[in-house]
């Protein structure tokens, strides 16, 4: 396991792959774990495998350039960030065993990314696992779900359907926005809106395949001024949208 403290909100930067023995090196083994705590940026360049945890607390930037992978029920943490960004040449695999070859069954660790900005630019069903997904802002950032029409990215924590997209099926549920959790409800202190809206790139398809739970202080439905983009649901999955205010124009089909 290696823990790297950045003090005075420093940046931490790697250059090489993390890899271990996938390169095949004598007396090598994957870390079992790696922390990054009170950085600024963190720029992971190259693959990055890992046998366990990876978390990071950052009030920065936080990159990873290339696919990371872990493995044995690792889970993905990112909290305090300003923005969290996976280009397209990135990709995240969440194993719950130490074999890649062989798929992912249940027992794959969790995806936590907390940040006031979200970039998830990864081509479709590129992140893969079967753990829980939360995103969730630093604040009470808005949150914008689905690409919902009329909604402006700038100060909102946005998700839009090529994002959402991006993740594939097979976790087992998606959680977006602050869940209490003695109550397991929205916070009592949620005063930000959430606005839900289609998936406007197959409008025939739901946007999402596994079971999502939506959270803030208000929500919204938005309707799309195309007939066709209504919000779906698949239909063996549960959707649950809870708000402290209220909801409105909750339509499901």
């Amino acid at each position: 396991t290696l823990t790297l403290t950045a003090n005075g909100n420093g940046d931490v930067y790697f250059y090489a792959d993390i890899v271990g023995s996938a390169q095949g090196e004598a007396n090598t083994e994957y870390l079992t774990g790696l922390t990054i705590n009170n950085a600024q940026d963190v720029i992971f360049y190259e693959e990055v495998t890992v046998a366990g945890n990876i978390s990071i607390n950052a009030t920065g930037r936080v990159t990873f350039q290339k696919g990371v992978t872990l493995l044995n029920g690792g889970s993905l943490t990112i909290t305090g960030a300003q923005s969290i960004y996976f280009p397209a040449t990135s990709s995240i695999w969440l194993d719950n065993d130490n074999l890649t070859s062989n798929g992912i069954a249940a027992g794959g660790g969790n995806l936590l990314l907390q940040a006031d900005e979200v970039d998830i630019a990864i081509s479709g069903s590129q992140i893969k696992g079967s753990g829980s997904v939360t995103l969730r802002p630093n604040t009470e950032t808005s949150i914008a779900v689905g690409s919902p029409a009329g909604v402006g990215t700038v100060g909102v924590l946005n998700l839009d359907t090529t994002e959402i997209r991006a993740f594939d099926d097979g976790f087992s549920k998606f959680v977006i926005g602050w869940q209490d959790s003695v109550t397991l409800h929205a916070r009592s202190t949620a005063t930000n809106q959430v606005f839900v809206g289609s998936n406007n790139i197959s409008p025939t398809d739901p946007l999402f395949y596994d079971d999502v739970e939506i959270f803030g202080g208000s929500i919204s439905v938005v309707d799309s001024i195309n007939a066709s983009n209504v919000l779906r649901r698949s239909e063996e999955h549960t959707s649950e949208l809870q708000s402290r205010f209220g909801i409105s124009y909750a339509v499901f089909c």
